[in-house]
């Protein structure tokens, strides 16, 4: 097949479709704003990331149409609804193939009511629209009509990756003196109350003071962050990382002892099933999309957004409870490898893919 993608070059979740894609034989196009990190195939940019003011959607709009049309694909696949959804329903191909993550939908098209009507109209265009969690499928259908096709597809997990032995000096260099380590992988922005985590962990220190907080990114907030624990006097029993590569990700996981996430909004996480593939127990914001995954007190626990309190208690609670945890990890374990792994996933969207092409 002949797939052109358009989404976010930064993204590593483009980056693992791509791959998975082209390692099987397929042509691959990329289309993108950010072509400075999009992944090892052919690419080409539609639009600057800045600038244009609202010409920009127009210019973009007209460059994906354009190319294409030089390129012919077989089937064309939009990531993230807001933007690069928008300019691939201007396109008018067909098959067009959607991917909600999820902000698109539950903060953006619930905000403001220009970007609900651009939505619904983009899902509209669509002839299947994927989503990760089953509340952002209801949430697609609500804006694209009861016509939409929308289906549950996870990004899924390579589940080899965690499989590897690490070094004990890989292991120690994220551990060092400590008897429990609590991780957090996700972005260093707001939306991801990681300030809220480093409050909670100061808060469960006095009880546990041999315990490490490791803190995974380098992004907007990172110096903040790394501010707020010194004002806090935590300084010595955090971790900041700045940014890993893959490996170095995968050995955090497999070093830590409890994987916390706590958002404001979410659907199902990358993530979470990483911290899943690496049989670790879990802490979330008690959101739909999460109790999906998560039956409280069974394969972890569920705490409200924003609660410094109740999230401090949940980690108090892993760190004595850790035999007990440990049997959350290996559930977690079997839940991705039924749900959650790639292979799987990849070879469900192919068939997809064919599907539409075939009726098309």
């Amino acid at each position: 097949m002949k797939i052109c993608y358009i989404g976010d070059g930064d993204s590593i979740h483009n980056h693992f479709m791509v791959d998975w894609f082209q390692h099987k034989g397929h042509e691959i196009l990329f289309l993108t704003d950010t072509p400075e990190h999009a992944p090892p195939c052919e690419v080409r940019q539609v639009a600057p990331r800045h600038g244009l003011g609202p010409l920009r959607h127009l210019y973009a709009a007209a460059n994906v149409r354009k190319h294409i049309q030089e390129w012919k694909p077989d089937i064309l696949h939009a990531h993230n609804v807001t933007g690069y959804g928008y300019w691939a329903a201007l396109s008018n191909f067909k098959p067009l193939v959607m991917t909600a993550w999820g902000t698109d939908l539950n903060v953006l098209a619930q905000k403001n009511p220009l970007i609900r009507s651009l939505v619904s109209f983009s899902l509209r265009r669509a002839k299947l629209i994927t989503a990760d969690a089953k509340a952002l499928c209801e949430t697609a259908r609500k804006l694209a009509g009861k016509k939409a096709d929308v289906r549950l597809l996870q990004w899924g997990v390579d589940l080899t990756d965690f499989e590897q032995p690490i070094s004990s000096e890989n292991r120690d260099s994220f551990r060092a003196d400590a008897d429990f380590v609590f991780l957090s992988t996700r972005r260093l922005r707001f939306l991801y109350n990681i300030d809220f985590i480093i409050r909670a962990f100061a808060q469960v220190l006095p009880r546990f003071p041999r315990s490490r907080l490791v803190v995974v990114g380098d992004d907007l907030l990172l110096t903040q962050f790394k501010k707020l624990a010194n004002e806090l006097g935590i300084q010595d029993r955090i971790l900041f990382t700045g940014w890993v590569g893959r490996k170095r990700l995968i050995a955090a996981l497999l070093s830590a002892d409890a994987f916390l996430s706590v958002p404001s909004t979410d659907s199902t996480a990358l993530s979470l099933l990483e911290a899943f593939a690496a049989r670790l127990p879990v802490i979330l914001s008690d959101l739909p999309a999460n109790r999906e995954w998560i039956e409280h007190g069974k394969n972890g626990l569920l705490v409200p957004p924003k609660d410094v309190e109740a999230l401090a208690q949940a980690m108090i609670y892993m760190k004595s409870n850790e035999e007990e945890i440990k049997r959350w990890g290996k559930i977690n374990r079997g839940i991705v490898e039924e749900s959650g792994n790639r292979e799987k996933e990849m070879v469900q969207l192919t068939k997809w893919y064919e599907e539409f092409i075939r009726i098309t």
